[in-house]
């Protein structure tokens, strides 16, 4: 088990508990001034979503058009120790929103000259060497819009927070995972590439990449309390549910630090949301490459940005990424064409506050969210679409050559989907039904979700993609339930010879 001074594994805290304290120390105190409209509708979402949610304590800030923040903490930091939220000064891991800095460093230093972002990324470290087939370089470009290409690793990838072992250059040469497909083909979310572009930057300057990130994004926008620094003090203690009662988590320590080891405020994080809505300190190209699409599997699917993701919202698009680590959860979310942004985090582990309340402002400041696309149905024939798109595809995070794949029964399944052709032209996938709109797309009436599908060379469907999710086709015999069958018939054979 891990363990710290403070031995947090084993101190659980009762839940009622939690919620009792959620509202000591909130977001006013005796003698501030009343909230404003903004205000009171955001303590009542939080409020409400952290009661449903058993969160024990979150950090918000709100950026819109007038300039002015908001910004509010809620509940306990340490519920133990009753230290409350603090939106200025509470620091906490953003996890895998530091994708964003990483992809920002990256591109101030190409927007110097000192890295070209379609240059094959082995010149740049040495010692750098990729396993796998596809022979086209992988460069910055398919790094921060994930899609060099790479297998997915997961073992060995976490350890305890003794920072004993923080050589991110060491480990990443000797478990860089194989590339499985050439660069530029889909989306396949991944730590290790993330990681990489930030050692590639690092390499190329020539200074540490804690240091690096300060230098040319922290300090520049004032962001005086955050840190790649895996030493950097935290101000929050991480807890999850086990079994109905609070449990306070060991911190650790990620190997792929360079994508996810960032901690963080809510007013630093104010400062990146200026920026990223009006831009005037980092280069404009660094913002533009943060907030527009660099890769799309189909004109009308959500694009990737380099290190940010699309969405939509009543027809705009909005620009944003997650991260969660053990006891966190960390979002942060950019409408540029509304002049709005935010930033929440909060800790425990799921992502479901931070998508109520992301839900709640949109819909407040922008509208009803609306259909996902303007896509028609077709009325042309579907026998022949059928025969290219049938058959089960599988999402494509997940291992396939390096030795998770003999332990994917026990770290869990990746989802497979089924696409058929229903008797009236229609095609069901999953558990929804979808009408051909045009090409290899299809559209779900009422909704305007889409799915589409990417053709090899024979023409049929290879890949299916819904939103910026892929998913490869798959033989019969690749499927979960066959691969089980014969797990089950060789076990039985085993313990019975």
């Amino acid at each position: 088990m891990e363990t710290t001074d403070r031995n947090l594994a084993t101190r659980p805290v009762r839940l009622l508990a939690v919620l009792a304290a959620l509202w000591v120390g909130g977001p006013a105190a005796a003698g501030d001034p009343a909230p404003g409209p903004l205000e009171s509708w955001l303590d009542a979402e939080v409020g409400a979503a952290m009661e449903r949610d058993r969160v024990p304590g979150l950090v918000i800030a709100i950026v819109r058009p007038d300039g002015v923040p908001v910004l509010r903490g809620y509940g306990r930091a340490d519920v133990e120790d009753e230290i409350p939220m603090d939106p200025e000064r509470t620091v906490l891991p953003v996890a895998s929103v530091s994708k964003l800095y990483t992809a920002a460093t990256v591109l101030e230093l190409a927007a110097d000259g000192r890295l070209d972002l379609d240059a094959d990324v082995t010149g740049y470290v040495d010692g750098l060497a990729f396993r796998g087939a596809p022979s086209s370089p992988v460069t910055l470009r398919h790094l921060l819009t994930h899609t060099a290409g790479l297998d997915e690793r997961n073992l060995g990838r976490y350890l305890p927070l003794d920072l004993s072992d923080t050589s991110v250059r060491d480990y990443l040469l000797a478990s860089m995972p194989p590339r499985i497909r050439p660069p530029g083909v889909v989306y396949q979310y991944s730590n290790h590439g993330m990681a990489l572009a930030g050692l590639v930057a690092e390499e190329a300057a020539g200074v540490p990449f804690p240091d690096l990130v300060a230098a040319r994004v922290h300090e520049p926008l004032g962001m005086t309390r955050s840190s790649f620094d895996p030493a950097a003090p935290r101000g929050a203690t991480g807890y999850a549910d086990v079994d109905g009662v609070l449990t306070p988590q060991a911190p650790h320590y990620v190997r792929t630090a360079y994508s996810g080891m960032m901690v963080s405020s809510a007013a630093d994080q104010v400062r990146m949301l200026r920026e990223l809505l009006r831009p005037g300190v980092l280069d404009a190209a660094t913002i533009d490459g943060l907030t527009s699409p660099r890769f799309r599997h189909g004109e009308e699917s959500p694009g990737t940005a380099f290190g940010a993701f699309e969405g939509l919202w009543a027809g705009r698009s909005y620009w944003w990424h997650e991260g969660q680590t053990r006891g966190f959860y960390a979002g942060l979310y950019v409408v540029p064409e509304a002049g709005l942004g935010l930033f929440v985090a909060y800790n425990r582990h799921h992502g479901a506050t931070a998508h109520r309340l992301l839900r709640a402002l949109l819909e407040r400041e922008l509208g009803p969210h609306g259909p996902e696309s303007s896509l028609r149905p077709s009325r042309e024939p579907t026998e022949a679409l059928a025969e290219r798109i049938e058959g089960t595809y599988r999402f494509v995070r997940h291992a396939h050559t390096t030795r998770e794949l003999f332990f994917a029964s026990m770290l869990g399944r990746a989802a497979e989907v089924t696409v058929r052709r229903e008797d009236d032209g229609a095609f069901r996938v999953a558990h929804a039904r979808f009408v051909h709109s045009r090409d290899l797309v299809l559209v779900e009436p009422g909704i305007g979700a889409v799915n589409g599908f990417l053709a090899g060379n024979d023409g049929r469907a290879r890949f299916l993609y819904y939103a910026r999710s892929a998913f490869e086709r798959i033989p019969w015999y690749a499927r979960e339930t066959v691969r089980d069958g014969w797990i089950a018939l060789s076990t039985i054979c085993l313990l019975y010879t």
